[in-house]
């Protein structure tokens, strides 16, 4: 291929990345700051108290596992790397409090994918509500929350949601757990991400 014709190749692909409203480094790139925890309690906001230790509802931590911080909880790793640090929940029973949540510039008429993984925390298989964390754009909610086992089940569980932008030019991100017990809603979660579909 000559030289002329690649550039032609590289410019109709610049001219279609910038079409579709996506530039080269967006396409791929993770928008959420601090989506894996690895930065600790930073890039974020909450409506829960940040503590060291379980025994506060409506609290969370940043830890490598949530038997570090409650002997009580599964001894398990992160879902990045099984050994980096995760955002471990004690459930409010204060409805419509979002745990998470990040404001984020976006393109307008943009499609978009939001993906995070979870699972619960307490060892125990017994009767008890499960977590359900729903994910909510601009103060809507978008796409259907992740039901989470009402024990830990030795697996993370996936949640991935579409979200058009329209003609929004940001968008504030939050999750929420829509259960409010105070009973056996423990919780994690690890690698939110939000990209350009």
């Amino acid at each position: 291929m000559s030289l002329r014709h690649r550039s032609h190749v590289a410019l109709a692909a610049c001219l279609f990345l910038l079409a579709i409203g996506a530039s080269p480094a967006e396409a791929g790139a993770n928008l959420i700051v601090n989506g894996n925890f690895s930065g600790g309690n930073s890039g974020f906001s909450s409506g829960y108290t940040y503590v060291n230790s379980c025994g506060e509802y409506g609290a969370y931590m940043i830890a490598k596992s949530p038997f570090a911080v409650c002997a009580g909880w599964a001894d398990i790793g992160d879902h990045t790397t099984g050994a980096g640090k995760m955002m471990i929940v004690d459930g409010s029973t204060v409805p419509n409090t979002d745990f998470w949540s990040e404001d984020i510039a976006v393109s307008p008429g943009t499609e978009y994918v939001l993906k995070f993984w979870g699972t619960s925390v307490d060892p125990e298989n017994y009767a008890k509500p499960s977590p359900r964390i729903q994910v909510y754009i601009n103060g809507q909610p978008v796409g259907r929350p992740l039901t989470l086992p009402p024990h830990y089940d030795g697996q993370w569980h996936e949640a991935t949601v579409r979200w058009s932008s329209g003609g929004n030019t940001s968008a504030t991100i939050s999750l929420v757990d829509l259960k409010q017990n105070w009973n056996g809603n423990d919780f994690v979660i690890d690698d939110i991400s939000l990209r350009v579909f």
